[in-house]
């Protein structure tokens, strides 16, 4: 397996330090299977419908209805776990990435992102049993699958992964009340690649399940994803450097206790950076380690994967630079196809301008710290013989194959399962911005009064262009219930 597997298996980990090796799925798991590599198809939602209703070729079946019906309050349990709880919601995340098929590699099957596919319901089952032992929140998953799938009653694995989403799907379609709402909400900001997105769609009323409205969402989201790539690679040709704000949304976040609409609904967690980049930077391989390191824009795009999985990048000095410099040897992807410079040939690359060399690595053997300040690949944190802080860990993966992600490139506009919209600035705006910036990963705190204003400003201004998915953007300059903003810098506060 590539090294993108094993970081991200290490993340996995990270929820349960326990767990002695996630990348063994497809060897082990309670659910008996281990040779099932996720081949099976699913029915459209039309026949899971047709099926439930007696509608179209098939007739109305008592039995199943029943058995539907009596998973119910289980399946309300599994959405809310899935789509908003704080643990399950990222753990979901790596189940899909860890648990990767041998022959096809980290795709839109196993998106991040995802779930309620035959292919990531696979995943998540799995996942949640290998780390069951180990924290409550994976075992009521693990629980809840199983309850669900026997219910079932079918003896083939794939009718009972079938029915699993059949009594999920009919939940979502027909369920009532807040819970409902707010599963329904988080579901929204959670499932963002493109197939994952326009199921939970289906499933809320709001698209016909046929192909030829797939077909019509496809192209649409297509035309958004070129729209981007157009724009970074026109201005940035020529040597030229554009000034880009960028906001990821990273999934779904409840509001805080004592809201008022906290049973009700979730909001998109976001975060964002202000940067000026060329086409050399939006060029830098996944196989530069010290990218993270030297690239403002690299190290944010890492700020919003981390939180995609659960994770915050330290903020103190030397440990943010042994983790971005270990995240460097140990994470392959890179921005070349998301930002559309993986195949563009209108032009030849530019002459690399010449640039100091980057600090050697920091001796990754040991780098003091008082307390954990959270993960870092291929580090421990231990009191040990040079006294507390954090130590290379011995059982890490060293082998420096990459690895990218073999989706097409055109399914929705995202990076790693997060949602992303930019607006192209004037250098004037662009400067009051970059003046907000925070240490040490360049992040925005879109709480600040001013920061809004400006982006504000900037997203209504006629010299300015908004490309990508508009839609959190707007939620953003909605109201202060409308988003939140996690903490990624030093001082202060969000």
């Amino acid at each position: 397996m590539g090294k993108i597997v094993a970081a991200l298996t290490a993340v996995a980990a990270a929820f349960s330090p326990a767990v002695a090796d996630v990348a063994k799925l497809h060897q082990s798991n309670s659910i008996h299977h281990p040779d099932f590599k996720t081949n099976g198809r699913q029915r459209p939602l039309r026949e899971k419908l047709e099926r439930y209703y007696g509608k179209g070729g098939f007739r109305y079946d008592t039995e199943l209805v029943e058995k539907v019906d009596a998973c119910m309050d289980w399946c309300k349990r599994l959405l809310g776990l899935i789509t908003y709880d704080k643990v399950v919601s990222v753990a979901k995340n790596n189940w899909n990435i860890t648990d990767r098929q041998a022959h096809s590699g980290l795709g839109a099957a196993a998106r991040s992102s995802a779930f309620g596919g035959f292919r990531t319901s696979h995943h998540i089952a799995r996942g949640a049993t290998v780390e069951a032992p180990h924290y409550a929140e994976a075992a009521e998953v693990n629980d809840l699958i199983n309850k669900i799938q026997a219910k079932g009653g079918f003896e083939e694995y794939g009718d009972s992964v079938e029915f699993l989403l059949l009594a999920c799907s009919i939940y979502m379609v027909k369920g009532t009340g807040a819970e409902h709402d707010k599963i329904m909400s988080a579901a929204g900001h959670n499932a963002r690649c493109m197939y994952a997105h326009f199921g939970v769609q289906v499933r809320a009323g709001n698209f016909a399940s046929s192909k030829a409205e797939l077909v019509d969402f496809r192209e649409d989201r297509g035309e958004i994803d070129a729209e981007v790539k157009r724009e970074f690679r026109e201005r940035t040709a020529g040597g030229k450097t554009a000034h880009v704000f960028a906001m990821a949304m990273t999934g779904a976040e409840e509001l805080e206790e004592g809201h008022a609409d906290r049973d009700k609904r979730c909001v998109g967690r976001l975060n964002a950076t202000v940067a000026a980049v060329d086409a050399e930077v939006l060029r830098v391989s996944g196989d530069k380690a010290d990218r993270f390191v030297e690239y403002p824009f690299h190290r944010w795009f890492l700020v919003v994967l981390t939180l995609h999985l659960g994770l915050v990048l330290p903020v103190e000095t030397a440990v943010c630079e042994l983790a971005l410099w270990a995240w460097g040897r140990s994470f392959h992807y890179d921005l070349t196809n998301h930002l559309g410079f993986k195949k563009a040939a209108e032009e030849p690359p530019p002459k690399k301008k010449a640039r100091t060399a980057p600090a050697p690595a920091p001796d990754v053997t040991f780098v003091p710290s008082e307390e954990d300040v959270g993960y870092v690949p291929g580090a421990v944190f231990k009191e040990g013989a040079q006294g507390k802080g954090y130590y290379k860990d011995p059982g890490a993966d060293d082998d420096s194959d990459s690895s990218e992600d073999d989706d097409d490139g055109d399914r929705y506009v995202t990076w790693m399962g997060c949602t992303l919209v930019y607006i192209f600035l004037t250098a004037a705006l662009y400067d009051k911005l970059s003046k907000k910036l925070l240490a040490p990963h360049y992040s925005l705190n879109l709480c600040d009064r001013e920061v809004y204003r400006l982006i504000e400003e900037a997203a209504q201004s006629g010299e300015c262009k908004v490309v990508g998915d508009k839609e959190y953007l707007k939620d953003y300059l909605k109201s202060k219930d409308s988003f939140h903003c996690t903490k990624t810098w030093r001082g202060g506060s969000a």
